[in-house]
């Protein structure tokens, strides 16, 4: 999607468009495999909106007014959020996803920084019950070189009163080893887990290696985990049903949000990164974990899960 020349957190700059999915049977079956939404496992979402698709019916619900508000036909705004939304319930089946459409109107005007309205955000979030991961897949400015203050003392509020709370942030689709908040924040808050991406569409000769990172994706020495984020599947953001697949780490963080949103539920996790190195489907000190439908589809790549 088109970067904003505003400030503040943004979605994040353009990879590629979505392109409408025509899936194999095994992925038809794989993706028909829902479940009733479980209204006490909760995993938070500060995004921009959603549309309504098939697959997200019962399972997101707003954080106040507005948060799922109808959203333009086709407007990629509206189809971050819904793709986003996705990325975690393939992963979380059961979940209910909670919605603050924090990076669009009318929680931004026009002209208007988001930070405010981000870290209004965050804070709104500690009076969610049942809420075990908050994903925030989005990005500050280009040219940002510091953190924004306003959003590290709401995380420190929600870090506090929430001391099982882990919070998944992207890290941004740069090119460059430039650190980016609110995922520069895992440096700072042990609870914050930066995601970057690898590309799990590039079959090596030796599966072992584990896919390459995705030459997009920001990368710098802080990232914890890195999942994919070349092509992925997620539902279609353009009001008519269906699949799409579309790039960038704001969808491989929606996938670790999932994955570790899962096995907090599960009562498998107890430190992040522990579960990280437990599970990376890669050679020892290779952080990257394999999204469900690829292991389900016995997709070659990437080692085993």
């Amino acid at each position: 999607m088109p970067h904003s020349t505003l400030g503040g957190r943004q979605p994040m700059g353009a990879v590629d468009n979505p392109v409408r999915a025509g899936l194999t049977e095994a992925e038809a079956v794989f993706l028909d495999r829902g479940q009733p939404a479980d209204p006490g496992f909760v995993v938070g979402m500060i995004d921009t909106g959603v549309v309504a698709h098939p697959f997200l019916d019962g399972h997101t619900r707003p954080l106040g007014p507005g948060d799922t508000d109808p959203m333009p036909v086709g407007e990629l705004a509206a189809g971050h959020g819904t793709v986003v939304a996705g990325r975690i319930l393939l992963e979380a089946p059961t979940a209910t996803v909670v919605v603050r459409a924090a990076l669009r109107p009318p929680y931004r005007a026009a002209g208007q920084d988001t930070d405010a309205a981000v870290a209004a955000a965050i804070r709104d979030f500690a009076a969610v019950d049942g809420l075990l991961v908050l994903n925030l897949s989005f990005a500050g400015s280009w040219t940002e070189r510091s953190e924004p203050a306003g959003i590290a003392a709401a995380l420190t509020e929600l870090l506090a009163a929430r001391p099982q709370l882990l919070v998944v942030a992207a890290t941004a689709n740069r090119w460059t080893d430039a650190p980016s908040w609110p995922a520069a924040f895992g440096e700072e808050f042990d609870r914050v887990v930066p995601v970057g991406a690898v590309d799990e569409t590039i079959v090596l000769e030796d599966p072992g290696l584990g896919p390459p990172p995705a030459a997009f994706a920001s990368r710098w020495p802080g990232i914890g985990v890195r999942a994919g984020g070349v092509r992925v599947l997620g539902p279609s953001p353009f009001g008519t049903g269906g699949w799409v697949r579309w790039s960038g780490t704001s969808l491989a963080a929606a996938t670790v949000t999932g994955i570790l949103a899962q096995a907090l539920h599960e009562g498998e996790l107890r430190d992040w990164r522990s579960y990280v190195a437990e599970h990376s489907a890669a050679p020892p000190g290779v952080r990257y974990l394999r999204s469900a439908e690829l292991t389900a589809l016995g997709y070659v790549g990437g080692g085993d899960a």
